[in-house]
């Protein structure tokens, strides 16, 4: 019987071995997706079944973002935006697809108490600057003439009426603002109503939804220095079910020299009042449980510059983190007691909550 003992004990301990190696592991899925990389690490379900749910994820995530684009084309009917928009355009009333009431619902919300600055009714001017595009860069300003034939004259909340909006000649809805921070909470709560024992981290391109608690570390999301390209200005802690957007003007921007001889620095969040690049903001993060509205008030506050206090209290944000366009760095209590400043960021302290970047 001793000869069967060795090798018995050898299976079940290399059972038992895969079993608790395959419960342990991790499973990570990255894909190109809203204009960005996108990667999901998930774990607690076991090797398989974590791998399994990331993929499905993302391919929740993947059919939501053909829903809110607003140009992409599909065959088989499923690129909603971009089928209202093409009927919207002709100055069409258009009743909002199903799938998207929720959503636009909310981005009428955010529309007035942010007081128009987010705003999905200005597609038409940010197709006009070529920021659009995923591809390419535009070069040069638009014409102030061609800037007032597409400037909406009612707000996105305005528009909508009875989850239907009446179009006008050459309108276009934009939801970039926005819909990232609603794709990724859509399919974060797809993945805790079904799997409620998961823990996970969504990163779409640097802002990310953290869910559950990371085995041997705390959730944390390196913040990017507006000026010093590879370095972090601070480092955030994340809670359970929060989420971290940021709105900077070093991502998608190109510089031209006006005729003064001055150098402007034209970035792709457009102020919709008008029309332009918002200026006295480089960067402004916010965090909060729903990461619709930190997409939607990351954009509000940074185009509302030295105003923003006031704007992130009528959006209901209390953790807020802005460079200003001197480089001075304000944060909020909440975020302060949440955030730690990296050396690259520390310098002198102007006042409480206030600090100076180098």
């Amino acid at each position: 019987m001793k000869k069967f003992l060795m090798p018995a004990l050898l299976a079940i301990f290399l059972l038992w071995l895969m079993f608790f190696s395959d419960r342990e592991k991790p499973a990570q899925v990255k894909t190109l997706a809203m204009g960005t990389l996108v990667d999901m690490t998930l774990m607690g379900l076991g090797g398989q079944t974590n791998h399994r749910v990331v993929q499905d994820a993302m391919t929740h995530l993947r059919r939501l973002e053909t829903q809110w684009h607003p140009d992409r084309s599909a065959e088989d009917g499923s690129a909603l935006l971009a089928d209202m928009n093409a009927r919207l355009a002709t100055a069409e009333t258009v009743a909002v697809p199903a799938a998207l009431v929720d959503g636009f619902s909310q981005a009428a919300a955010y529309s007035r108490s942010s007081q128009g600055l987010f705003d999905p009714a200005v597609g038409a001017v940010v197709k006009l600057w070529g920021f659009h595009s995923d591809e390419s860069f535009p070069q040069a300003a638009p014409s102030d003439i061609a800037l007032s034939q597409v400037m909406p004259t009612q707000r996105f909340d305005q528009l909508l009426q009875q989850s239907a909006i009446t179009g006008s000649v050459g309108m276009r809805l934009d939801f970039g603002a926005f819909a990232k921070g609603l794709v990724l909470q859509e399919v974060s709560d797809a993945v805790q109503a079904q799997y409620p024992q998961a823990s996970f981290l969504l990163n779409g391109g640097g802002d990310l939804v953290a869910v559950g608690q990371h085995p041997e570390r705390p959730w944390r999301i390196a913040i990017r220095h507006p000026r010093q390209g590879g370095k972090f200005l601070a480092l955030i802690e994340l809670q359970d079910g929060e989420a971290a957007f940021t709105s900077g003007d070093y991502e998608r921007y190109f510089d031209i020299t006006n005729s003064a001889g001055e150098t402007q620095h034209l970035h792709h969040i457009l102020d919709p009042r008008t029309g332009w690049p918002a200026q006295g903001t480089q960067s402004l993060t916010v965090l909060h449980a729903d990461a619709g509205l930190a997409d939607a008030a990351s954009t509000a506050l940074f185009v509302a510059g030295d105003d923003w206090p006031a704007v992130a209290a009528g959006m209901g944000v209390e953790a807020v983190l802005r460079v200003a366009a001197d480089g001075t760095l304000e944060w909020t209590e909440a975020m302060a007691a949440r955030a730690e400043i990296t050396p690259n960021g520390q310098g002198q302290v102007l006042k409480p909550l206030l600090r100076s970047l180098p």
